[in-house]
């Protein structure tokens, strides 16, 4: 005999023997499968998430994509006017300094120097003015060295003659 009594307790449920579990509200459903066999309910359901999945990344890698296209367009907008490495005043394309890999393009070649232009122009383009389009960059450029006087001297054996270019003709429109 032990030394001490034991106690049987009967852990079968009452209702075990009728067959019919009582069924609780609330409770979790349990999966009928322990092996991980897959119903016919999880199959569609796998691929509604396969097919989610899909299509959250093919949506970030589109985000990715507009906007590395909006900042290359940024990067590469607008124009602005600098002085090259030769003293030149150049159109260039982009933004001044450059953005990451994107380098400033010149869009012209050869324009006026700093001797040919006014000290306002001068001043007025190392500060590397902005332009949205090359035709008002050119236009400001075009206007800048036209405000340059050009004077040409002369020698001669009796003396010296100073002469001044005349003005830039004006467009004439004729009227109805």
């Amino acid at each position: 005999e032990p030394p001490h009594p034991t106690l049987e307790i009967d852990i079968i449920p009452t209702w075990a023997d009728n067959g019919a579990a009582p069924t609780p509200a609330g409770l979790l459903e349990v999966d009928a499968d322990p092996d991980g066999a897959e119903t016919g309910d999880e199959k569609p359901r796998k691929k509604r998430r396969r097919w989610l999945r899909v299509l959250v990344t093919i949506l970030i890698a589109a985000m990715l994509i507009v906007g590395f296209a909006i900042f290359a367009a940024w990067a590469r907008g607008g124009y602005f006017i600098a002085f090259d490495d030769d003293g030149e005043a150049i159109i260039y394309s982009g933004r001044s300094g450059g953005v990451l890999w994107f380098d400033p393009t010149a869009e012209t070649e050869g324009g006026p120097t700093a001797d040919e232009l006014t000290d306002e122009a001068v001043i007025e383009i190392e500060g590397e003015p902005r332009f949205d389009t090359v035709t008002e960059a050119a236009e400001f450029l075009r206007g800048s060295a036209a405000t340059t006087s050009t004077t040409a001297t002369t020698t001669t054996s009796t003396g010296t003659t100073t002469t001044s270019a005349p003005p830039p003709a004006q467009p004439t429109s004729s009227g109805p």
